[in-house]
């Protein structure tokens, strides 16, 4: 950086590492020298730089009563402790901690997390299993004893849903847990979920930036979510980040896939089909006019319309919770049977085919002929009567159009 150009140099060292070229041969190409020449260079400048003559302050440290301080039990110090002895891979000191912690706080959640951790450890899948469900039956389960819950099944070839059921409990009990992110977005992933998968995955290279194998997962979750500009951000840091040939090799993998994937347009979704019997009945006739009465004296619904001043149609139906109600729907409307008081304004719509007129009524049978004699002799005996007027014709019913099918107030 501080030589000639060292900016651009410093670039053009990065354009090699993301081609492919490894470290090394870069450095030597891009700077002209080697790593080791390098360095010695640096010390030489290093002890040329001037000490600062400067006193520095390193502040007024308050009293350490101002400090909140409290003991740590005797059972988390044990817990503490053993964790770092399997952390560094000292698993048979570390349960012979967790097994005299369970002699003497027998079912503590933490003690039984970390004896399950330990059988799988030693691939003990039945011990783990036994100890991580009491664990987990326990009060307060913690996010740890899901997260290893979720490796046993996991390891186990046991259901994914259930793995991502115990790693999201993990994390909703212990967001620090980089892991158990990790492996729920990874999960998502394996179930062709990329676009869910992306969120948990972004929570772990927060947690944890310099895990290589975050970056690269991340980057493949936006790849297959057709985000290609995100995937190559993240799989250039799982570039930077890898610490292993297999690291480098899996993040310049991806980057070339990357660079080969075309702009892929996420699918269409299928329009909307609306089922036959759900879709509204439309008629095959209209009709407007007033609506001036509505009778229910009958199985059958008549809506008489007047279209006229004097002549009226007849709309009839037995599915009145089946005809749509249309117009204005800021005014309460009422269905009530007999004449309406206000008639409204309406159109509707109706089936003209279905309609089968009213059967007529029937006329009355004809008498017996021993009744019909019987009646001759005593109309010969009574004496005359005045012959009675003609009866009235009675008013023709307006005609029936069809069946209602919806009605719309103007």
């Amino acid at each position: 950086m501080q030589g000639p150009g060292g900016r651009q140099r410093l670039s053009d060292f990065v354009s090699l590492l993301v081609t492919g070229l490894d470290q090394t041969t870069a450095f030597e190409r891009v700077f002209g020298r080697t790593v080791d020449q390098a360095m010695r260079q640096a010390r030489v400048m290093a002890s040329s730089l001037p000490v600062p003559t400067t006193e520095v302050s390193a502040g007024v440290v308050p009293p350490l009563a101002a400090f909140d301080s409290g003991e740590v039990t005797e059972l988390e110090a044990r817990l503490v402790r053993a964790e770092a002895l399997l952390a560094a891979g000292r698993v048979s000191a570390a349960e012979a901690l967790y097994t005299e912690a369970e002699r003497r706080w027998p079912g503590n959640t933490g003690v039984l997390t970390g004896l399950g951790t330990v059988a799988l450890s030693k691939n003990d899948h039945a011990a783990a299993r036994q100890f991580l469900e009491r664990a987990l039956a326990a009060d307060r389960p913690r996010g740890t004893t899901y997260f290893e819950y979720a490796m046993l099944i996991r390891d186990t070839q046991g259901p994914e849903a259930l793995v991502v059921d115990s790693l999201t409990k993990a994390v909703q009990l212990n967001p620090s847990l980089a892991e158990a992110w990790y492996l729920l977005g990874a999960s998502m992933l394996r179930q062709s979920r990329p676009a869910e998968a992306i969120r948990p995955l972004n929570r772990a290279v927060v947690i944890l930036p310099r895990r290589s194998v975050f970056w690269e997962t991340l980057g493949r979750a936006y790849l297959e979510a057709a985000e290609k500009e995100p995937a190559r951000e993240a799989a250039l840091k799982a570039l930077q980040t890898a610490q292993s040939p297999e690291q480098t090799a899996m993040a310049q993998g991806l980057i070339r896939e990357i660079e080969a994937a075309p702009v892929k347009l996420l699918p269409k979704k299928p329009p909307v089909t609306t089922p036959q019997g759900w879709q509204e009945a439309k008629g095959d006739a209209i009709v407007a006019g007033k609506l001036a009465l509505l009778d229910c004296t009958t199985a059958t619904i008549q809506f008489h319309i007047e279209t006229k001043p004097g002549q009226r149609v007849v709309l009839i139906t037995n599915k009145l919770n089946q005809v749509m109600l249309k117009g204005n729907t800021g005014q309460k409307r009422e269905f009530v049977c007999g004449p309406q008081k206000l008639p409204a304004e309406v159109q509707a719509g109706y089936i003209a085919s279905s309609v089968t007129p009213p059967a007529a009524a029937a006329a009355p049978a004809p008498p017996p002929p021993s009744a019909a004699k019987a009646a001759s002799k005593t109309a010969r005996k009574a004496p005359p009567k005045k012959a009675a007027p003609p009866p009235k014709p009675k008013p023709v019913p307006p005609p029936i159009l069809g069946e209602l099918v919806w009605l719309e107030f103007k």
